[in-house]
């Protein structure tokens, strides 16, 4: 079902048509059902990102349909992948008719094929791109239309750019590979590398790293870089703009960044999954080694030396930097050049920077117990802070993290924990985009409910990890 909670002053709500209250609530909670869901349909359930639409698919008789927020669809032999947009508002799916396979998107059967694989959507729904099989070839339809004809298309690597609607495939031919973008194909590789292709975050630039013999090469834009030994995994890494790019690259065994084409200083090594922009584009940070030794290079200045460097966080003009350092068997948390007091570890999400780059908050370990901190001031002990804590609203004013304490899990919001529950959901923590609201899922009981400001909503069986939403009016709204 879809649960929309209002924030508004109502003490009387509806569950499952029996009326029910919550103690001090200000929230009226409505449902809307969108239909019957057993363990076996549960698992081909996808929800949208937004976390209130879903697509699952449901038997009928010795028949499949897949059902959109309740609604049955044609039916089928069988049902393969099912996809949508981020708004949920289009679905696609694989469908055997036959013996043959198909895309369904929207409602609208597409041609039929031996087989089909790797179905992809744009996040704006837009557009629908899959893998297919005729005869001994494969081919990849763009939406609804068949491309050129290879011996193999590689699963997994069919992808539209996050904007902009630009799409990319790695295909083989004999012992080629090769990226096609845009429907235009590039030269022949003896590989592409694990991670390739990658589009810049505007998605008006492309690039993927090759083999040509033992060598590597960056390709960016179809235009290849010098030949290296090897590159950095994630190559090339774009600014957020997308104008500029840089990868890491090892020649003859030593390591250097290169940025917008021009090679830095050499290095024994690169930290894995440097290099990191400022949100400007303007600088540019990586983690380095050399003799041993680590330190944080930050538009080719070197840092101070320790004993490991990493977790880079930059603001959004570049002017401030946070880092982890290790300094023998303690970890410390380096700001601005300064520096922090000494800890057994250090949060593998941290150190976090407000998003106007002003304020950090990092989680750390000592003796045995775990704190946040914000600003440099220690918070409360406790016996565990979940990965991707701590957060800060998107004014900078607000932070909370997730807490262990014994056998239970609280939120921490500015200061002031949240009631107790058994966990809480791998969504964690959802701040509104005016900041004046905090949400999460939490189980209690056995049971899941969502948490809004402090007040747990009614219970579910499910709640899906990708709610819940919170809307600019301010209401929430989740599917359970």
């Amino acid at each position: 079902m879809r649960v929309v909670i209002w924030l508004v002053a109502a003490l009387a709500l509806m569950v499952g048509g029996i009326p029910q209250c919550i103690a001090d609530s200000h929230f009226r909670i409505e449902e809307t059902e969108l239909g019957a869901i057993d363990a076996a349909t549960a698992k081909t359930a996808v929800a949208s990102a937004d976390g209130c639409h879903v697509a699952y698919a449901s038997a009928k008789g010795e028949q499949w349909v897949v059902m959109v927020d309740g609604k049955p669809g044609l039916e089928y032999d069988a049902i393969g992948s099912i996809v949508t947009s981020a708004d949920g508002m289009h679905v696609a799916y694989e469908a055997q008719y036959g013996g043959r396979w198909l895309v369904v998107v929207d409602g609208v059967p597409g041609l039929d094929y031996d087989a089909i694989n790797s179905l992809v959507m744009s996040p704006d729904g837009k557009r629908v791109a899959y893998a297919a099989k005729h005869g001994d070839k494969w081919l990849v339809t763009l939406d609804g239309a068949p491309g050129p004809d290879y011996d193999e298309i590689t699963i997994g690597k069919l992808l539209f750019a996050p904007k902009g609607g630009r799409f990319a495939y790695e295909a083989i031919n004999g012992e080629k590979r090769l990226i096609v973008a845009d429907g235009v194909p590039g030269p022949d590789y003896d590989g592409i590398g694990e991670d390739s292709p990658l589009f810049s975050p505007d998605g008006k630039r492309i690039g993927y790293t090759a083999q040509v013999g033992q060598k590597c090469v960056v390709v960016v834009d179809g235009s290849p870089s010098a030949e290296y030994d090897g590159v950095g995994r994630d190559s090339p890494r774009f600014s957020p703009a997308g104008k500029r790019v840089a990868y890491a690259a090892v020649r003859d065994g030593k390591w250097t960044m290169v940025v917008d084409g021009a090679p830095g200083p050499s290095y024994d090594g690169i930290g894995t999954g440097d290099p990191v922009f400022s949100a400007d584009g303007e600088h540019v940070a990586y983690a380095a080694m050399r003799s041993g030794k680590w330190l944080v290079v930050i538009d080719g200045v070197p840092g101070s030396e320790y004993d490991g460097a990493g977790s880079i966080a930059l603001s959004p003009d570049g002017s401030r930097m946070a880092y982890i350092a290790l300094k023998g068997d303690k970890s410390l948390v380096i700001w601005d050049g300064i520096a922090g007091p000494e800890y057994d570890g250090i949060g593998g999400s941290s150190p976090v920077l407000s998003p106007d780059g002003q304020r950090i908050a990092y989680a750390a370990e000592t003796g045995g117990k775990a704190v946040v901190v914000v600003d440099g001031a220690i918070g409360p002990e406790y016996d565990g802070i979940a990965s991707g804590s701590p957060r800060f609203s998107p004014d900078g004013k607000h932070v909370a993290y997730v807490a262990k304490s014994g056998a239970k899990w609280v939120v921490v919001a500015d200061g002031s924990p949240g009631p107790e529950c058994d966990g809480i959901g791998k969504g964690g923590i959802v701040y509104s985009s005016d900041s004046a609201h905090l949400a999460y899922v939490a189980s209690m009981n056995a049971k899941r409910v969502v948490v809004m400001d402090g007040q747990p909503g009614p219970a579910y069986n499910t709640v899906f990890k990708n709610g819940p939403s919170i809307h600019a009016d301010g209401t929430i709204e989740y599917l359970a």
